[in-house]
């Protein structure tokens, strides 16, 4: 004959083993919706180039541009993506707060960094921002003075329109 107390400890064994096996449960579908590219504070896909280029979703942005966004002109960005002052940004811009200088190399490939005046605005916007690597690339092909702030003064003033 079985103990009596044989079925309650079957229920605490349950209720004790109930919080770890939701918790890695909630894990492992946090996980695969990161794998995915959504997750619950996520606002999904980019909506445009410049979204594209602060996330620092490469393909994305290739494919935006070939479709033939202009990653010149200044777009609205949720605050998420790069903050809540930096709210209209290019996508040239943007691709400086990613800290991707794959993305910015990517960017000049296609051409978005053949004006000089614009290089010279990126390098100085990633001084101001103090991303290394893509003012080591930038600078490659020869220095600028940029006064400093200033760049990221007039993107920030930009946003609070």
């Amino acid at each position: 004959m079985p103990a009596a107390g044989g079925s309650g400890r079957t229920v605490v064994l349950w209720l004790a083993a109930l919080p770890p096996v939701l918790a890695t449960a909630g894990v492992v579908l946090f996980s695969l919706s990161e794998l995915g590219g959504r997750t619950l504070f996520s606002g999904g896909e980019p909506a445009n180039v410049a979204e594209a280029a602060g996330l620092g979703r490469g393909a994305e942005v290739l494919r935006m541009l070939r479709a033939g966004q202009d990653p010149h002109v200044v777009l609205p960005i949720h605050p998420e993506i790069i903050s809540s002052t930096v709210t209209r940004a290019s996508a040239v811009e943007a691709a400086v707060w990613s800290r991707k200088a794959q993305l910015v190399a990517l960017l000049d490939r296609e051409g978005a960094l053949a004006d000089p005046e614009q290089r010279q605005h990126v390098l100085c916007l990633a001084r101001d921002v103090g991303v290394d690597e893509i003012v080591a690339y930038l600078t490659r092909t020869g220095s600028a003075s940029c006064e400093e702030g200033r760049t990221l003064a007039a993107v920030r003033a930009r946003s609070a329109r």
